[in-house]
Order: C-alpha cells, then sequence, then structure tokens
C-alpha cells in the first residue's frame, strides 16, 4: 500500500487521506477487518483477535491522527519572535512587534574588600522586604569577627530561605571585592520588591536597598492591538499558540500557523500506516494475541 504514493498535501478533503472510502474511512476499515475475518473459524481465540485487531486500530486512528494534525509556526524573524502551536491551533498567521521585553528587578550592592571587618554593625539585624503581595521580616546576627564576605554571605542565606522569589547572591571579583545581588526569580512588575532597615543597617551598609534594573512588564501587539504581560511568553489563539518575545524589534513580525508538513510529520505518518499492515500480516499468520498486542505496547 505504501508504493500507491500517499501525499501529506492531501490528508483532509473528502477524498483525501481521511475519506471515507480511503485508508482510514470506516468503509475500507470494514472491508479490511471482513477479508481478514472471512477465512477463519468463529472460535473464541479468532473473536479475540478480530477484538483486539480493532482495538490496535482504533488507537492506531488516534496516534495518526495525532501525528497529522501537528502544528507547525514559522517567524519572519526568529531573533525578536518564535512561537509554537498545538494541534487544535487554528490556521492562520499574526503580526506582532515587540516594544519592551518584560525584566526582573536586580539590586546590586556596593563592593567591599572581602576580607576586611564587616560594614555590617554587630548583633541582631533585621530587614523588611515587600515583594508582590507578600512580606517577610529578614533576621541575622552579625559577629564581631565576621568579614564582609562572612556577613554578605549571612545576609544571602537569610534572604533566600524568605520565600519571597528571590534570590540572593555573592560575588567575589579578581581584586577580592565582595558584593551582594538580589534578582527576582519573576519578570514583571508585580514581581518588583523593596527591603529596607528595620534595626541595624544590613540595607544601607551593603547597598542593596537600590534597584540597578527595575522591573518591567512586556509590552507588544498583534495585528495592531496593543497588549502587556508580566512574562516575555505570551497566548495566541486563547493559548493554542505560545510565542516567545525575545528581542524589541522596530518592525512587525509575522507568525504564520500551518499544518506541519515536515519530514519527521510525514515519516511518522507512513510508520503508523505500516504497522496496521503488520497488525494484519500478524493476524493472518495465526500468532497469538499475545504476540500482537506486544507488538504496539
Amino acid at each position: 500500500m505504501m508504493s500507491r504514493g500517499y501525499s501529506i498535501n492531501n490528508l483532509y478533503g473528502v477524498n483525501g487521506i481521511y475519506g471515507i472510502n480511503n485508508i482510514y474511512g470506516v468503509n475500507s476499515y470494514n472491508n479490511y477487518i471482513s477479508s481478514l475475518t472471512s477465512n477463519k473459524t468463529t472460535s473464541t481465540s479468532s473473536q479475540s483477535n478480530t477484538s483486539l485487531l480493532n482495538s490496535l486500530y482504533s488507537k492506531y486512528l488516534n496516534n495518526t491522527a495525532s501525528a497529522l494534525s501537528s502544528k507547525t509556526v514559522t517567524s519572519t524573524d526568529s531573533d525578536t519572535v518564535t512561537a509554537t502551536a498545538q494541534q487544535n491551533a487554528t490556521i492562520g498567521s499574526y503580526s506582532v512587534k515587540v516594544s519592551n521585553l518584560a525584566t526582573a528587578q536586580t539590586n546590586t550592592g556596593t563592593s567591599l574588600s572581602a576580607n576586611n571587618p564587616s560594614v555590617i554593625g554587630t548583633g541582631l539585624d533585621i530587614l523588611r522586604i515587600n515583594s508582590g503581595t507578600a512580606s517577610r521580616n529578614i533576621s541575622l546576627v552579625i559577629n564581631d569577627t565576621d568579614t564582609n564576605k562572612t556577613a554578605l554571605t549571612k545576609l544571602a542565606s537569610a534572604i533566600n530561605k524568605s520565600g519571597l522569589g528571590i534570590t540572593a547572591s555573592v560575588t567575589t571579583d579578581s581584586a577580592n571585592k565582595a558584593s551582594l545581588t538580589l534578582e527576582s526569580a519573576k519578570t514583571g512588575t508585580r514581581n518588583a520588591f523593596s527591603i529596607s532597615d528595620l534595626q541595624g543597617n544590613a540595607v544601607s551598609a551593603t547597598g542593596i536597598g537600590t534597584a540597578d534594573t527595575k522591573a518591567q512588564n512586556a509590552t507588544y501587539s498583534v495585528n495592531g492591538h496593543q497588549y502587556t504581560s508580566s512574562g516575555n511568553t505570551v497566548s495566541l489563539d486563547s493559548g493554542k499558540v505560545q510565542a516567545t518575545l525575545k528581542e524589541v524589534g522596530d518592525t512587525a513580525v509575522k507568525l504564520s500557523v500551518t499544518p506541519d508538513t515536515s519530514t519527521s510529520s510525514t515519516n511518522t505518518y507512513y510508520s503508523y500506516i505500516n504497522n496496521l499492515l503488520s497488525a494484519g500480516n500478524y493476524y493472518n499468520s495465526s500468532l497469538n494475541s499475545g504476540s500482537l498486542l506486544d507488538m504496539f505496547l
């Protein structure tokens, strides 16, 4: 049957591959099953094999339909916008223009000599972090023998344990200068944060109270309509298409959603055809149902 040359471009019409009288059609399948069973007895074993073949055919239809209904999305500028589509995505195109990307807030502290005595005062320090709709008081204790790097490490550990979605990290450069960086785990203005001293000088002494990168929402347009998003992955076609905004662009990018006619999709389609034909051959060879089942599971 493979030699008949079924085209991947002729799958969906009435007379196409899904047509009622063609390879996936109900009439063709009924004739196929009839030809397989016409010379068989009506024994329990034969009926069991026929039932199994029907079950496998149903699974085969679902798998093949999945392979052949796959969609792909092409972009006229993949450096600016890319996208993926679900199987039920609508065939069509979108004009997407990116004005701003969503960014996460970052606060980078002052560079301090790593081995010098801590600039954070000794004793108990309490600071407050407000992030989105949540707030926490963070505390740490600085000893009189702590160096700047030790104190910054304590401060980073306390912030990371807060559960506010803020990552704190200490970096040391080639000049042995240590600094603390705070970064929101998520982009967008709703994930902006503020940090301040309640007791002691942990925030002011380390310079982590000011944002050097502010939280920002993505702004973009789709077919001329303006939108904002807290993230750089946005939904089109009621969520059936996911677009990733990668760069700000001066011009709109065209995203085209089309059937997936790639080699991999075509090979998958042919593979399922061969599997069903092989199932028929196994059946005709009077193999037991276990062997037939094992072939597909």
